[in-house]
């Protein structure tokens, strides 16, 4: 190894990790699911960026394959962040923090978030 091993008897341990359903193991295992599960998640998926702006958050894009639509709101930031967006949520698929809201044409994204909603239709 390049770095010494965590000596101390409370060390994280993968097996420690999978007795533990709020674990990092199991977010990332999930993940790994949701996308596997949704064509638009995976590496053929097209991708439609409509909001990301230059040291301005959230991100917010589509992805698309198979007549599957994904739109994703990404906000890690410390601060509530708002962006414009005239269309639906769809049905939440994946979520860490608060689900974003939509008022007068805005996307509203809580700090430190991330959520995936399924859109009906699939083309951009």
């Amino acid at each position: 190894l390049y770095i010494p091993m965590d000596t101390r008897p409370d060390r994280p341990t993968v097996a420690a990790q999978r007795r533990d359903p709020d674990s990092l193991w199991h977010t990332v295992q999930a993940l790994i699911a949701l996308r596997m599960a949704h064509p638009a998640l995976q590496s053929e998926g097209r991708i439609e960026f409509l909001y990301c702006e230059k040291n301005a958050y959230p991100l917010l894009y589509r992805r698309t394959a198979d007549g599957e639509t994904v739109l994703i709101a990404l906000n890690p930031s410390s601060r509530p962040a708002q962006c414009p967006y005239k269309g639906a949520l769809g049905t939440p698929i994946y979520r860490l923090g608060a689900l974003p809201t939509l008022a007068d044409g805005r996307l509203c994204v809580s700090a430190a978030s991330a959520a995936f909603f399924l859109l009906p239709g699939g083309s951009l």
